[in-house]
């Protein structure tokens, strides 16, 4: 049986996810995969890693190729298929091989059937992701509140055009955290304790 335990983490911008990922990685001694690591890997494997380059993406979900023809969307969809099979298949072989924490990249939907999977969304109010992103992203105040929504809209449109789920729906998640309630510091030692009891029933199964 795989005893590997995987910690995925889908997340509204600016609610301090992948914060929470690097630190919780950090404090269990496991890698955290986002997208430069999951690209950087992909590279070296011969796989392409544009299923972990989101910027591109349009507002349908789709890379944006040629012209918006029949002909091109759907040239559009089959390179999308063959990417997101080639990307999902390598989160796979990092689920197989050990445990991690994976940031975004459907990680939860991907990773569905494996055994020992703690998918996490983590929200918070618009108000303190929009001071986060002010402090530590430094987006323009006057701009802020549009970049935080543009990119939640890129999130869901990425998320629901590989998984056909609803992106932030709790039925698609272990658990659902608000960073306004829980600080930081205090969600990762929260589910530091919740990975570790995983971790020894995987052991003991």
């Amino acid at each position: 049986m795989n005893k590997n335990v995987i910690i995925t983490i889908s997340r509204q911008y600016g609610s301090g996810g992948k914060l929470i990922g690097e630190r919780l990685a950090r404090s269990l001694g496991i890698p955290c995969y986002d997208k430069v690591f999951l690209e950087d890997i992909a590279k070296k494997l011969g796989v392409s890693g544009a299923f972990f380059r989101d910027e591109n993406r349009g507002e349908n979900g789709l890379y944006e190729v040629g012209s918006h023809s029949v002909l091109s969307a759907v040239t559009s969809l089959t390179i999308n298929n063959e990417v997101y099979e080639n990307a999902a298949a390598l989160i796979r072989e990092i689920a197989a091989k050990e445990s991690a924490v994976i940031v975004g990249r459907c990680g939860d939907y991907v990773l569905r059937d494996h055994p020992n999977v703690l998918s996490l969304f983590v929200y918070a109010k618009k108000s303190d992701r929009l001071q986060r992103g002010i402090e530590m992203y430094h987006l323009d105040p006057k701009d802020a509140e549009e970049t935080l929504l543009r990119y939640d809209r890129k999130r869901a449109n990425f998320y629901e055009f590989y998984t056909d789920r609803k992106w932030g729906s709790v039925t698609n998640y272990s658990m659902m955290i608000n960073t306004s309630c829980m600080g930081i510091d205090q969600c990762v030692r929260y589910l530091h304790a919740v990975v570790m009891e995983m971790q020894k029933e995987a052991a003991a199964g």
